[in-house]
């Protein structure tokens, strides 16, 4: 990253400082509200879990870069200490790489426990330790570039080569991220709807990709200004994208909850409602697919691992593992009892024959 991708040319088509704060304050504000109201929401509902950690890395690491940016203006670091130019340049370079990476290891974590006990989920293991690995090549690699003479000022002129490999990396990382929801959810049990709502979610990867080739041309074309600016706007992205799973599926779980609740009113509001008639096929049952659908989808848990099969009363699964007959049984014997419950209150209010009253109920 960073303004260091190139020297600091008096010739270089810098836009105003102002012009650049303003610019990136939206993106890093933004990243830093969805991390904060995601924390937020996971700490309340007590699923803090590892993917929360690499977001919360990825929060400070924005937090740094940005604080350092505003602070220490670029064109008055030349005119600061030794150590504060030293500090500035290693540290803008490194913590934004660790920023950038945290939060697609974040998103690497999720897509995991997204995934029962197969070979699949074994190697969405080893993408997550090719993401740190990823992290520590390019880092590595930065640290040799700018130069290891304390006893000056480090000279951190990104070549060309910086730009093809992070390209690469970017290129392979959100390639995973892209994909792999999409083929896990499309064989998950899910209604279409939600199906559709998480692929759309995880597509926002590509933000991160528009983002990486924005800074990658502009360290290819030397200029430095548009390396650090493209940069901020790349980390601020990919923090807020791996906030946007936790965040629209609450927004989403509280939309659906409200609709239903109005829908219950309504429900109870008119109990000349006919129950189901086997003998009218107009009049077809009830199907508690998209309740069981819905309660994988908005129930995010905190259990990485908990995917075997064992009795559902006595372990907590993880939300986003695949759906095992067992929990799925407990669901669908949920939604019947209170079903029955219903039906059963139904028929105090209007007299119907024993008869049709015990098909129903079966």
């Amino acid at each position: 990253m960073s303004e260091s991708g190139g020297e600091f040319s008096p010739s270089s088509k810098r836009p105003p400082f102002s012009t650049t704060v303003s610019i990136l304050a939206v993106s890093h504000s933004i990243a830093f509200l969805t991390t904060f109201l995601r924390l937020w929401q996971r700490s309340r509902t007590r699923k803090l879990w590892w993917d929360d950690f690499w977001a919360f890395v990825a929060l400070l690491s924005d937090m740094f870069v940005w604080i350092l940016y505003v602070v220490i203006p670029i064109q008055d670091l030349l005119s600061k200490p030794l150590g504060i130019q030293i500090f500035w340049k290693f540290g803008t370079i490194l913590v934004y790489t660790l920023g950038l990476w945290s939060a697609r290891v974040s998103i690497a974590v999720t897509i995991v426990r997204l995934i029962n006990e197969s070979l699949f989920r074994t190697i969405a293991k080893a993408v997550v330790v090719l993401f740190v690995v990823f992290w520590l090549t390019l880092s590595i690699q930065k640290i040799f570039i700018c130069g290891t003479r304390w006893h000056e000022v480090p000279d951190c002129r990104l070549p060309r080569v910086t730009a093809y490999i992070e390209l690469a990396t970017d290129a392979i990382g959100d390639m995973w991220l892209l994909c792999s929801p999409v083929i896990l959810l499309w064989k998950m049990k899910l209604s279409r709807r939600h199906r559709r709502l998480l692929i759309a979610i995880f597509s926002c990867s590509i933000f991160i990709t528009f983002a990486s080739i924005a800074h990658a041309y502009f360290i290819v074309v030397r200029i430095p200004p548009w390396v650090g600016i493209t940069a901020h706007i790349q980390l601020g992205v990919a923090v807020t994208v791996c906030n946007l799973l936790v965040l629209i599926t609450r927004i989403y779980s509280v939309f659906y909850d409200t609709t239903s609740q109005t829908r219950t009113e309504t429900t109870e509001s008119n109990p000349s409602r006919p129950s189901h008639d086997p003998n009218n096929p107009s009049n077809p049952p009830p199907t508690f697919e998209s309740r069981r659908s819905i309660v994988t989808l908005t129930d995010l848990g905190s259990n990485f691992g908990n995917t075997q099969r064992t009795a559902p009363s006595r372990r907590l699964y993880s939300t986003f593992s695949y759906p095992t007959s067992d929990l799925l049984s407990a669901d669908l014997d949920h939604v019947t009892q209170t079903a029955s419950r219903t039906s059963s209150a139904s028929t105090k209010e209007r007299p119907v024959d024993s008869e049709k009253s015990s098909s129903t109920l079966s």
